[in-house]
């Protein structure tokens, strides 16, 4: 294990014992029985390590979500992600409400890019899978679709946050597949707009070699699992070469696609296959 995730790993620990604001440095590296000059090369300070494990919350379900979207069957697809995602709330939960409560003042811009970029990423991922259900649909209903997804996993966030309780999973799931149904097959109007569709279109994440490049370097330096380097090391190399077929790279994305340190390169990769045609990975 890497020191970043033995950092974010115990941290999260400690959080959720007593709490993020009780939580000191000091504390976390006593945890991991290193210095506290070993976690200021980690990360620069508290605020950036919250921002970490935000950061890697987001890239395990959007990764997640993702990898649902292009393998589940197309019968059960909306209700495993209802699922999954319900499970995945419930899992972050004591973390999440900690964060709302005690840093909510503290929400600073590099948070605030995060969350927007994770939002794109997500909105592709939902897109994928309201065009394979509904591929009949315009753009412009699949888009409002992919906001009223959105919406009901926010009312069931909220929902969950202000009751401090669990609710019942299969009629939340149920509830939420029904309505979602009806609303694509019954309804005739869309508050979605030819100009409103362009600018949706202009926020997508921009994935390109410099870009993956970067990520597969910070991945690397974080890992230590020699299958996981070399299918980073293959999987960069082909960036530039283009000198490895689609079998290749399917199998070099399924090596690293359970590692969370990984989970955003194999992401990104994919979506740059997608909209390249560098290879016919689906």
């Amino acid at each position: 294990m890497g020191k970043q995730q033995l950092i974010m790993d115990k941290a999260l620990e400690l959080f959720g014992k007593q709490g993020i604001n009780d939580t000191t440095v000091q504390q976390i590296t006593n945890d991991c029985n290193m210095s506290k000059g070993a976690f200021y090369l980690a990360f620069k300070s508290k605020d950036e390590l919250i921002t970490a494990l935000i950061d890697r919350f987001m890239i395990e379900y959007t990764s997640d979500v993702d990898q649902m979207v292009r393998n589940e069957e197309k019968e059960v697809l909306l209700r495993q992600f209802f699922v999954y995602s319900y499970h995945f709330s419930l899992r972050h939960q004591p973390f999440s409400n900690l964060y709302i409560k005690e840093q909510i003042h503290k929400l600073n811009e590099q948070l605030i890019e995060k969350m927007k970029y994770y939002n794109q990423l997500l909105n592709e991922s939902l897109f994928r899978l309201v065009d394979r259900l509904y591929k009949q649909k315009s753009d412009y209903e699949k888009y409002e679709l992919v906001w009223i997804i959105k919406a009901f996993m926010q009312i069931y966030q909220k929902f969950s946050f202000e009751e401090n309780g669990e609710i019942d999973m299969e009629l939340f799931v149920t509830s939420c597949v029904e309505k979602i149904d009806l609303i694509a097959t019954h309804s005739e109007t869309t508050f979605v707009t030819e100009d409103l569709m362009l600018q949706i279109k202009w926020d997508y994440i921009k994935v390109d070699e410099q870009m993956l490049t970067s990520k597969i370097m910070e991945s690397m330096e974080e890992i230590e699992n020699p299958i996981l380097v070399q299918s980073l090391q293959l999987l960069h190399e082909h960036l530039e070469k283009k000198n490895l077929p689609d079998a290749v790279i399917h199998g070099l994305l399924q090596n690293i696609q359970h590692s969370i340190v990984c989970k955003e390169v194999r992401y990104l990769y994919q979506i740059y296959i997608d909209r390249e045609g560098n290879s016919g990975v689906s």
